[in-house]
């Protein structure tokens, strides 16, 4: 963990999924406190309602390549 904390300072985008049943979304937060040198960062919940709720957001590929595309355009603009 020391190395993603004094490596890592790019963008970073994190998504998660709100009933994911490998990685609790609520221990994102121990995530980002560790990530102290990223340049900034970005988390993303999708929902049930969204039906991206899942592990690896299954069920709404859609919306996940869509949000990592205007992410990735969004940091473009940013620079």
């Amino acid at each position: 963990m020391y190395l993603m904390r004094t490596l890592c300072w790019q963008d970073i985008l994190i998504l998660g999924a709100s009933q994911d049943h490998f990685v609790d979304y609520r221990t994102v937060d121990k995530l980002i406190r560790m990530l102290t040198n990223v340049r900034s960062l970005t988390f993303r919940l999708m929902t049930e309602a969204e039906q991206a709720s899942n592990h690896c957001n299954c069920g709404n590929s859609r919306l996940v390549l869509d949000t990592v595309t205007d992410w990735i355009f969004m940091m473009k603009r940013k620079r």
